[in-house]
């Protein structure tokens, strides 16, 4: 039991370390182009999303002026954006305003990236601490 417990943990962690990996593979794929909304929607855990070209694609900084945005556009509005290769949106302009910047949606990757790294190396550090303890007795 105590080597199915070892593995899952350990299985974890190395998930975690991937996922660290991951977010730092956001790339910028296109410059500014004007779409048009089709849809938006919000998730259950509070994501915004805007759907144009037939995709969805979420809102990632801009705090409260995304916010504002978000309750103020509307289906069939133009809007201008600049998207990665994940699907959300690196920097927004509405009615020729900007809502977020490129630099302000980098600035928030790498803060997620800096916060969930102390976070994953303090998990690590912990788990190496609780085999010492137990002296390996998994």
């Amino acid at each position: 039991m105590n080597r199915i417990i070892f593995s899952i943990i350990s299985l974890v962690l190395a998930l975690c370390v991937l996922q660290y990996i991951k977010i730092g593979e956001v790339e910028v794929v296109s410059g500014w182009m004007t779409v048009e909304v089709q849809s938006k929607f919000r998730t259950g855990r509070g994501g915004d999303y805007i759907t144009f070209n037939g995709e969805d694609y979420s809102l990632s900084a801009g705090g409260f002026d995304s916010e504002v945005f978000y309750q103020k556009v509307e289906q069939g509005e133009a809007i201008e954006v600049v998207v990665t290769n994940s699907n959300q949106i690196a920097a927004l302009r509405y009615k020729g305003k900007y809502i977020y910047t490129e630099n302000e949606f980098l600035q928030g990757i790498e803060s997620s990236r800096s916060l969930f790294g102390f976070i994953v190396i303090f998990l690590i550090i912990l788990w190496f601490l609780i085999i010492f303890l137990t002296k390996g007795r998994f």
